[in-house]
This record gives structure tokens, C-alpha cells and sequence, in this order.
């Protein structure tokens, strides 16, 4: 490779071997890893053989058990026995017999030690997938700079062009990068954020204990991210819960109603209504058209923070669940071990249903019931017939939404709703029991938000708790 290229000066040729070699390198890196990775799947592998193997035999013991125990009830007072009842007896005891020494003979043992080892491995195959999307990222410069350096060999400036070798090494580099744009369009579509992220803080609040209509929280706008967020009558004071709003944004104009369980409200008989029969605890639906074109891959939902989560579990613990939801929504960019956390999807996956609409067909979104039609998107929408569970999992692919756009006419209907948050106590649901989230959120609200893949804003509201608040100021409220 070295000698592949004719009519070069020194330095050139210096440039491309520094190049070759640090490709070179990280090219064995990577084989090794992929080699690890590969033997602790067999690992893995192995360790799923030997659980399934001791459930088979444990299923054999119980079965075995309870023939034996029915056919022994049945014997008469005076102990004789059929000959059936005999054979049937004999056959269950070898059954036994057998399935017992099978699992004795591999060893309970060797069953704990290879389900521990299924464990290890998983673990040390997360960590390995960590190594090689790091060494993927500090090996973007190394690309570029053989890209730069075998630039001027390619022919079109009267020079001897690459050799075979030399185009299948660029082309391993343009594979490279492709993988990597790929994996950070996975990961949510923003590969890192292009400006800090920026939050409203506790202090520029109004006064809890005078100025929150719905104590124990207050929703408000979040200024500070978002200053072209415009809400006529409110401002940067609490917004009502209950009854829509209007807002406007440099890319959005429309109207948003929010409803909270168990807390005060501007109409609690209406809310009292929606939520009847329902598990649901919190409810925001927006309403309005867009100020032009955006893709449907573009626009996105979530929460993101301006300081870090306290509290959190180690990171392969958290990359380990992250991994597990991009599987789920690919188009889910989380993360959390980071000064500035964020957790984003792509808004058409996530809304619970979605409306497009012609000006005037809007539904009311007052209405307690909110029919799907995403029709307007066209593509397999245009039917009309495509179930909001189909239009999530056909939508979360980045890859797949990027084909539909919203555009600047019609009228859209997001309506976002769930059982799990629980804002009269800031906490999480689950059923069994319920996680508080100010310790772990460290004084920053969730969000109600929307925004462009490109850093901007589409709207953001605020919902504080007072247990947000630092414990001088709940004293005074």
C-alpha cells in the first residue's frame, strides 16, 4: 500500500502512512473486540442451555410428583392394585428417577454458576458495545485526516490514481463513517446538543405560598429555553389547568389544554369527567398548525435537563436500559450520565393519538375522546385505517418518519396522556409502589415540550412542585 502511489512528494507520502497505520491499528482494536464480544455470547449461549435445561428438569420432578401422588390416592383401602395402576406407578418412578439424576448429575452448581455467568456476560457485552462506540468517535478525526490525505491521489488532478487497495481502504473508511452517522441517528437523532441546554430556575418563579392557583405545582412557560414562547394574558405566570391556553412560537401557533389528577383546577368538574373510569394521571393535548415544513423525524419530545440527575444507578446499569428502549424506539435519544441529561423521541411515536385535520375539521379538545387520523401524513396512513400502536412502532424509526412531514396548512391534534406520572406527589407509579423523583431530578421540573432536531424550540412548559423548591422556600409557602 505503501508504494501504491506514484509521482508523490514526502510529505504526502508521510501524511498517508500515519494515516494507514493509525487505520491499521484501530482495525485490529476492533477485531479483538468483536473476537471478545463473539466468545461472550457463546457464553451467553451456554448459560441460557443449562437454565433451560434445569427448568426442563424441574418441570420433569413436579410432573413426575404429582402422577405418582394421584395414582397412590387412588389404590383401595385393602392396598391392591391393578396391573395398570402398576405399570403406571413403575413408569412415573423411572421418569423420576431419571429426570433427578439427569439434573443432579449436571449439578445445581453448575446451573447457579452459568446463570451468574449469563449476568457476567451480558454486562461485559454492554461495556464492549460502550469501547466500540467511543473508539468509533475519537476515530472520525483519524478518518478525515486519511480521507484529506488521499484526497489528492483520486485522480482528478493528472496524477496516478489510487490503486485497488488503496479505494478498498477509503471505501472501509466511508463504511466507517456511515456506521457512525447511522448509530447517532439511532440514538436520537441529535448526535450531541448543538447549544447548551438552558432551563428556567426556581428563583424567577412567582411567590408559591401567594401566586401558584394550583398548589402544590405550578405550570408555567420555560422562558429561559424558549423566549419566542408567547402565551397572551399569562406570560411567565402560571398557566390554567383545565382549560386551553393559546401560545405561539417562531414555528408553532395553537392552543394546549393540561389536565392533572388530583389537584386543583380551573374546571374540576370537566376534568372530574375525563378522568372517571380512567387510570390516567396527567393529560396535555395541543392543538395548532405548524409555521412551516418540518419533518416528521425532526420534530421532537421528551425532557432535558441543565444539570446533572443525582442519584442515578452506575452507567452500564442505565446503558443497559437504554439499549433495551432503543430496541424498543430507535429513534429514542436518552442520555443520562451527563451535565446536561436528556431523554427525546420522535413526537409522531410518542403521542398517545394523533389528529390532522383540514382548518375546520379539527376535533374539540375539550372532548373527552379523541379520534386517530393521521391520513393527511399519506404513505400507509392515507387509508385512514392505521391503529396509533402501528403509527408508534412504523414512526419510531428515524429512518421511516423522515419520509413524512408536517406541513404548514393543516390543523394537527397531539394528544399526550399517561397512568404512571403522578404530579399531586411528583413521583412515578407503578402499582406496587411509587418512586419519588425530586431527589433524582435535584430541583429541575419536567417538561411539556417540542422541538426541533436542530436545537429549536417548538414549545416548552414548565410543571413545578413545591417539593422542587429548596426547603427554606416550602417552609414559607
Amino acid at each position: 500500500l505503501y508504494g501504491g502511489v506514484s509521482s508523490v512528494r514526502g510529505d504526502e507520502t508521510a501524511d498517508l502512512r500515519l494515516a494507514i497505520d493509525r487505520l491499521t491499528s484501530n482495525v485490529e482494536k476492533y477485531s479483538h473486540m468483536l473476537d471478545d464480544a463473539h466468545g461472550r455470547i457463546l457464553i451467553l449461549e451456554e448459560a441460557l442451555s443449562a437454565v433451560s435445561f434445569a427448568l426442563t428438569s424441574m418441570i420433569y420432578c413436579v410432573l413426575a410428583c404429582l402422577l405418582y401422588r394421584s395414582i397412590m390416592a387412588d389404590v383401595g383401602a385393602d392396598g391392591e392394585r391393578s396391573l395398570a395402576n402398576v405399570s403406571i406407578i413403575s413408569f412415573t418412578s423411572v421418569l423420576l428417577l431419571l429426570s433427578t439424576t439427569n439434573f443432579w448429575s449436571r449439578g445445581p452448581w453448575y446451573v447457579y454458576n452459568s446463570m451468574f455467568d449469563h449476568v457476567r456476560a451480558y454486562v461485559r457485552l454492554v461495556r464492549l458495545q460502550e469501547d466500540v462506540e467511543d473508539a468509533f468517535m475519537r476515530d472520525v478525526d483519524g478518518a478525515d485526516e486519511f480521507s484529506m490525505a488521499t484526497s489528492s491521489f483520486d485522480g482528478e488532478d493528472g496524477r496516478t490514481g489510487p490503486t485497488p487497495l488503496l479505494q478498498k481502504r477509503k471505501s472501509m473508511i466511508e463504511m466507517m463513517r456511515h456506521k457512525l452517522s447511522v448509530r447517532q441517528r439511532s440514538g436520537g437523532l441529535i448526535a450531541a446538543p448543538t447549544a447548551p441546554i438552558r432551563a428556567r430556575q426556581y428563583h424567577s418563579l412567582p411567590s408559591p405560598s401567594s401566586e401558584w392557583p394550583h398548589y402544590p405545582v405550578l405550570v408555567c412557560a420555560n422562558s429561559d429555553a424558549q423566549p419566542d414562547l408567547m402565551i397572551p394574558n399569562y406570560g411567565r405566570g402560571p398557566v390554567p389547568l383545565g382549560k386551553p391556553f393559546a401560545f405561539s412560537s417562531d414555528l408553532f401557533e395553537g392552543t394546549c389544554c393540561i389536565r392533572l389528577r388530583d389537584l386543583p383546577s380551573d374546571d374540576a368538574a370537566a376534568d372530574a369527567e375525563y378522568f372517571l373510569g380512567r387510570r390516567r394521571k396527567f393529560q396535555a393535548i395541543v392543538q395548532g398548525r405548524f409555521k412551516e415544513p418540518l419533518k416528521l423525524s425532526d420534530v421532537l419530545t421528551g425532557h432535558e435537563f441543565a444539570k446533572p440527575l443525582k442519584g442515578l444507578p452506575p452507567p452500564w446499569v442505565v446503558s443497559a436500559g437504554t439499549n433495551l428502549i432503543r430496541r424498543l424506539a430507535p429513534g429514542a435519544n436518552i442520555v443520562l450520565h451527563e451535565k446536561q441529561p436528556r431523554a427525546l423521541a420522535i413526537l409522531a411515536a410518542t403521542s398517545q393519538l394523533i389528529s390532522a385535520d383540514m382548518p375546520g375539521n379539527e376535533p374539540d379538545i375539550m372532548s373527552n375522546q379523541i379520534d386517530e387520523d393521521a391520513s393527511l401524513f399519506g404513505g400507509i396512513f392515507e387509508g385512514g385505517h392505521v391503529t396509533p400502536a402501528r403509527r408508534k412502532r412504523h414512526l419510531a424509526s428515524p429512518d421511516r418518519a423522515e419520509k413524512y412531514s408536517f406541513d404548514s396548512e393543516s390543523v394537527y391534534t397531539f394528544d399526550f396522556y399517561q397512568n404512571i406520572l403522578d404530579t399531586a406527589t411528583y413521583s412515578l407509579d407503578l402499582g406496587f409502589t411509587k418512586l419519588g423523583m425530586t431527589k433524582v431530578l435535584d430541583g429541575q421540573p419536567i417538561q411539556i415540550l417540542a422541538k426541533h432536531s436542530d436545537g429549536r424550540s417548538i414549545w416548552n412548559f414548565q410543571v413545578w412542585h413545591k417539593n422542587l423548591l429548596p426547603k427554606e422556600k416550602q417552609k414559607r409557602a
